[in-house]
């Protein structure tokens, strides 16, 4: 059975009287290591279902990218919808429904910060 740093949480050798890596005193007691947080800091990722069917239904306001977090492509399908007076709101709508097929099918399958999408 291994033992372990009290400090530090590292394997010592029985022997060591103090830790070589933290050079705190050794006790003799058995002390499991000190749990140290995953380098995976990624938040669970938005819901594809719900960015795929905000893209289909909404998609000509740019909802699913704000959604997303893509607030550039988001902010640019709302601002023109808008700005034209709906004008361009039919070409904005086939971009959002192809974004939000695209969604759904799993070809677009993480948010702005690269996690992933979940179903």
């Amino acid at each position: 059975m291994d033992r372990y740093c009290s400090s530090c949480g590292k394997v010592i050798d029985r022997e060591d009287k103090f830790c070589p890596y933290c050079g705190a005193s050794t006790d003799l007691h058995e002390v499991p290591p000190v749990k140290t947080k995953s380098k995976n800091n990624k938040k669970p990722g938005k819901s594809r279902p719900v960015a795929g069917l905000m893209g289909v239904l909404l998609g000509a306001f740019g909802v699913h990218n704000f959604y997303l977090g893509f607030y550039f492509r988001g902010f640019i399908q709302l601002f023109v919808t808008i700005i034209t007076s709906l004008k361009f709101a039919p070409f904005m709508y086939i971009w959002g429904v192809t974004e939000g097929i695209l969604i759904l099918s799993g070809s677009i399958n993480s948010d702005s910060k690269g996690n992933p999408l979940v179903d």
